[in-house]
Formats: C-alpha cells, sequence, structure tokens
C-alpha cells in the first residue's frame, strides 16, 4: 500500500530532482519499504546501470534513500530528506527543510525576488 505522505513530499520536490532521480524514487515508493537492487532498478526505469549507481548516490547523499549493501529502499522519514537548489546563486546548494512550510515559503521568496 502506498503512503501518501511519503508521495505528497515527492510530489512538493519533484521540480528539484532530476528525471532519473524521480524515476527511481517512484519505484522505490511502489515497493513501500522493500529492498530494491539495482538490476530491479534498471529493468522497472529503463535507465542504464551506470546512472543508476550515480542517481543511489544521490539520492542516499540526500537523505532520501536508506543503503544495505547494493540495495536501497525510500527513507520513511520525509522531515530528514535534504533537496538542492536547480536555479539561482543557490544552484546546487543542499538544503535542509525541517518542514514542508519551510519548503512554502523558500518557494514564496524565490518568485518575490525573481519579480522584483
Amino acid at each position: 500500500m502506498l503512503d501518501t505522505r511519503i508521495l505528497d513530499a515527492l510530489l512538493k520536490i519533484s521540480r528539484r530532482l532530476s528525471p532519473y532521480e524521480f524515476s527511481v524514487m517512484l519505484v522505490l515508493i511502489t515497493h513501500s519499504g522493500q529492498w530494491v537492487s539495482n538490476s530491479a532498478l534498471v529493468s522497472k526505469t529503463g535507465i542504464p546501470m551506470q546512472h543508476i549507481s550515480r542517481v543511489k548516490t544521490v539520492l542516499f547523499e540526500n537523505n532520501m534513500t536508506l543503503k544495505q549493501g547494493t540495495e536501497i529502499t525510500i527513507q520513511p522519514n520525509v522531515s530528514l530528506w535534504r533537496v538542492r537548489a536547480r536555479r539561482g546563486r543557490d544552484k546546487g546548494k543542499i538544503q535542509q527543510l525541517d518542514t514542508w512550510e519551510d519548503l512554502d515559503r523558500w518557494r514564496l521568496r524565490r518568485r518575490v525576488t525573481n519579480v522584483l
């Protein structure tokens, strides 16, 4: 069964993930807490193996996944997830979001800055 809290969190940050990262996260959500191997990720997403390894590393460094050997699963505590800025002067910087209200405030601040 899908955890809607995790799916809601993923939807809120989806624009800040690469297409490969988003695809891997969707596969992990559909496996709901089960450990997923590299070969399963390749077969489900169609992403080449060398890119799967890179994406897994990025997601693990951003606290979005848990790792056990070569298998991964989704980090159920979404408040630990970190996201990186994709544009502007903060591009590439990783930000820890304590609550999802922080993400909404960050978006609002970015909109106001872009207008000015």
